[in-house]
């Protein structure tokens, strides 16, 4: 599947409708809301993120199981230039847009004052953002089975998600058929460790996803807080964090 801002109404409903309730008339914002919003922050909001809201906004499965939409009364003027409009479920991350260009389907940028990451883009598209934000919340618990501390490679992932539906960027890959979802987070180095987080209905698929790619049902991925920083870090090294820091620094260095 190639996400695109094009196709992105086609494809974004029939990933909803695999993996939970179909998306309805009266699931997202009115237009009096989103003008409401746009004229109290002095923006127009680019199309696709608009369309978003009226469509999607009223949904916390999709938007509030695990990260954040921002509601439209609640976000605040531009920070750096930048829009936040998506918050990290424990508040260490914002994800926003830059509005100083005119872009149907922007960038997708990314910061953590906590973790000291300055703003950097994490997805080329915000379509795409947007696609892997509902998968997250798939495997993060909208789905009755979710888990993370897998491991494996391309070859295993491939494998065990054979004749799924699949999406990617760059290192992060998402794979779903109806009732099952995996994000599959490629390593940073030779001989460095994947991350797997899956969701599912039914357990034979946790069964296969335990044994092809060590999911840990009914375990959270992260070990709460750094007694020292009290943040919360991933269990894996390098952790997640770590390899997003170092894809900033590797953008901000150019």
């Amino acid at each position: 599947m190639q996400i695109s801002y094009e196709t992105f109404w086609t494809d974004y409903p029939h990933l909803v409708s695999l993996l939970m309730p179909p998306l309805q008339p009266g699931d997202g914002a009115s237009e009096e809301e989103i003008l409401a919003a746009e004229n109290r922050l002095g923006i127009r909001l680019p199309p696709l993120l608009r369309e978003f809201y009226a469509r999607t906004s009223r949904r916390e499965d999709i938007n509030a199981t695990h990260n954040r939409l921002i509601r439209l009364d609640a976000i605040e003027a531009p920070v750096d230039g930048r829009l936040i409009f998506y918050v990290e479920n424990q508040g260490v991350t914002d994800f926003g847009i830059d509005l100083s260009t005119e872009i149907d389907d922007p960038l997708l940028w990314s910061r953590s004052d906590a973790l000291g990451v300055e703003w950097g883009i994490l997805y080329d598209r915000l379509s795409m953002f947007l696609c892997f934000m509902l998968l997250e919340q798939v495997c993060q618990g909208v789905l009755p089975c979710t888990g993370g501390e897998g491991h494996g490679t391309t070859a295993t992932y491939n494998s065990a998600t054979a004749g799924w539906e699949h999406i990617s960027a760059g290192w992060i890959h998402g794979a779903v058929k109806c009732g099952a979802a995996v994000i599959f987070f490629e390593p940073n180095n030779e001989g460095g460790r994947s991350a797997i987080w899956a969701g599912c209905t039914d357990i034979e698929d946790a069964k296969m996803l335990e044994k092809t790619l060590e999911v840990g049902f009914g375990e959270w991925p992260f070990d709460w807080i750094d007694p020292e920083t009290s943040t919360a870090l991933p269990k894996s090294t390098p952790t997640i964090f770590e390899r997003l820091k170092g894809i900033f620094r590797a953008k901000k260095d150019k």
